[in-house]
């Protein structure tokens, strides 16, 4: 399979597994404080999820070489605006899009760590393979 149809069938399974279904909401509806138009540094291949049992948009972005750059600029923005959120960091060979690559960073409105947790090890994992 090319490597389009792998990344379907990756984000496909992952949601199934997590019951996250694609959102074309903003990232705002994560986060309210964080701009569609003005990222934080190191997002990458990014999109929200939902998750309809949980009421709880999601973050998944995933940078090239680490999400610790990601995670970083988001904290400091979320300090910047005095807010806080939960996040989850997902492992080199755990993702979405490009998974031996980009590593994945999961953020969500504060309180939602258990689930992110959930859904980071839920990731496909292409070192099995």
């Amino acid at each position: 399979m090319n490597g389009m149809g792998e990344h379907i069938r990756r984000k496909e399974a992952w949601c199934k597994a997590t019951g996250l279904v694609k959102s074309n909401a903003r990232y705002a509806a994560a986060l309210p404080w964080v701009s569609n138009y003005q990222l934080p540094a190191g997002f990458d291949h990014t999109r929200v999820y939902y998750s309809k049992e949980h009421k709880l948009h999601v973050i998944v972005t995933e940078p090239y070489h680490t999400a610790q750059n990601a995670l970083l600029s988001l904290q400091k923005l979320a300090a910047h605006k005095g807010k806080s959120f939960a996040h989850a960091l997902g492992e080199k060979g755990r993702g979405l899009w490009y998974p031996g690559s980009c590593f994945a960073l999961l953020a969500a409105r504060a309180g939602s760590e258990e689930f992110l947790l959930k859904c980071v090890r839920l990731l496909p994992d292409d070192t099995q393979s």
